[in-house]
């Protein structure tokens, strides 16, 4: 680590040196991201914790980025710079490994899972350089110092399959009734907390001002690291990610050129006269008007030249006539004062809902074939005279929208939600899961619709009142 802060330190003095060479464009860059990591191993378990997994070699998991950094051009189309920042790095694996398990029909297949999830939080520095491949258009390359300041994970080994069959033997070989086994969680054992990483990014400026002073500026990275996590095991992580960054790039100010131009600006204007037999053009007098416009890189001292000439046109007579609009009735005699009858046709459309919300097997989520707002703000503009022409399929999906805006204009009446499972596999007994999924329709509607939580009653049960499929026919599921 030492090395790495000379290493630097020497990177920004050098940095210092190009500044007192008069370059003076530069930047500086605060950017947030999320990036998408990798792990990649060869290893059956953490050093000094029990595990059973044949081996861990992939995963992969979501984290977040974010990083303030500096450049300076040195030539033409080349900079360099450096940043300093925080990256999390969290990611799991998940192994799935088949087996036999015992159960009251005799050996049937099944499956463990291994699962290791890890969190870690980096921060680091980079020096990097720029190379603007087109316009606007950079690559850039540098090397990451990092530390990992914070680190943790969690492991469990859980029989996945066959559903509802099979626990894991204890210590001593009699039954623990439970469906999992070595769950552990705590700091990762002999971990390597200085990481070292190259980096690769395209980025694109966007121009947030005509003086190109602020700009916008999305960009992609991979990082790829050149160390193990862990002491004398197989597992680097790697991540691929995007950040928008905000960028202030000051420009010294400079003389300016100075340009002089002359425009002519000619108009006419024509007036009607009776006292002339054909047209006539009287030239006007030229006025002199001085401004100067500035640009980016130069002020033009402008003088406008106005002439306004006039055009005399004769005056011409027009013979004029009224028109008379008449009707005609039904015997094609003419109706000075005709009625017009309009006819207006009102349409009513029914179409029957299932009160029912249907949910995925063990999920509390409202599925996503449902359309749902994000907001009041959103939600607001719903006019459910729009779905007229649309299926009752489609009509249904907005269910809970069509609730939400009539329980807004309906402000006495109340709603209760009544919760239910299949009482069938996963889903067995499952009161808290029944209960879970009628709070998600309540939040939706109290959250996006605005109604007061007051008149939202929550009722939970395993089946519904009438179900669809008796629990003693499973096959017809």
């Amino acid at each position: 680590m030492k090395n790495s802060i000379v290493f630097i330190i020497l990177i920004f003095v050098n940095i210092g040196y190009i500044i007192s060479r008069d370059f003076p464009k530069q930047k500086i860059c605060f950017s947030v991201g999320a990036n998408y990591n990798f792990f990649i191993g060869s290893f059956n378990k953490l050093p000094n914790v029990p595990n059973c997994c044949p081996e861990f070699s992939f995963g992969k998991g979501l984290g977040f980025n974010s990083n303030l950094s500096y450049r300076h051009i040195v030539q033409d189309k080349i900079w360099v710079g450096g940043k300093i920042g925080l990256i999390t790095l969290d990611a799991e694996f998940r192994k799935e490994e088949p087996t036999f398990i015992i159960t009251p029909q005799g050996l049937e297949e099944g499956s463990f899972e291994h699962l290791l999830r890890a969190n870690l939080s980096n921060v680091f520095i980079q020096p990097f350089v720029e190379i603007n491949l087109y316009k606007n258009l950079f690559f850039s390359f540098g090397l990451d110092f990092g530390y990992l300041f914070k680190n943790s994970f969690y492991q469990k080994e859980t029989i996945i399959k066959p559903y509802g069959y099979g626990t894991f033997l204890d210590s001593l070989g009699n039954d623990s009734g439970k469906r999992y086994r070595n769950e552990y969680n705590g700091t990762i054992p002999n971990l390597i907390k200085n990481q070292n990483f190259v980096t690769i990014g395209l980025s694109y400026d966007l121009p947030l001002n005509k003086h190109t002073t602020l700009l916008l500026r999305p960009d992609v990275f991979f990082r790829y690291p050149f160390t193990n996590l862990v002491r004398d095991i197989k597992w680097r992580v790697s991540s691929l990610g995007g950040n928008l960054s905000l960028v202030f790039a000051p420009k010294a100010k400079a003389p300016k050129k100075r340009l002089k131009e002359q425009r002519i600006e000619r108009d006419t204007i024509k007036i009607i006269s009776k006292n002339i037999s054909q047209e006539t053009i009287q030239i006007g007098k030229e006025n002199f008007e001085y401004s100067e416009i500035e640009y980016d890189d130069y002020i033009i001292e402008l003088t406008k030249i106005k002439i306004i000439d006039t055009l005399l046109i004769p005056k011409t007579y027009i013979l004029e006539g009224n028109v008379v609009a008449v009707g005609l009735d039904e015997n094609g005699n003419e109706i000075p004062n005709p009625r017009f009858l309009i006819e207006e046709i009102v349409s009513n459309k029914l179409v029957p809902l299932l009160p029912y919300i249907f949910f995925e097997e063990g999920s509390s989520e409202i599925p996503k074939k449902y359309k749902l707002f994000d907001s009041f703000e959103s939600a607001k503009n719903f006019n459910i005279s729009e779905l007229f022409y649309e299926g009752t399929i489609d009509i249904y999906h907005h269910i809970l929208n069509i609730i939400g805006q009539r329980m807004r204009i309906y402000t006495d009446a109340d709603l209760t939600l009544v919760g239910c499972n299949s009482d069938f596999g996963i889903e067995r007994t499952n009161i808290n899961l029944s209960k879970q999924r009628a709070i998600a329709i309540k939040e939706y509607l109290i959250n996006v619709w605005g109604i007061a939580p007051h008149r939202i009653k929550i009722e939970a049960r395993n089946l519904p009142e009438k179900p669809s499929i008796p629990t003693t026919e499973p096959e017809k599921c």
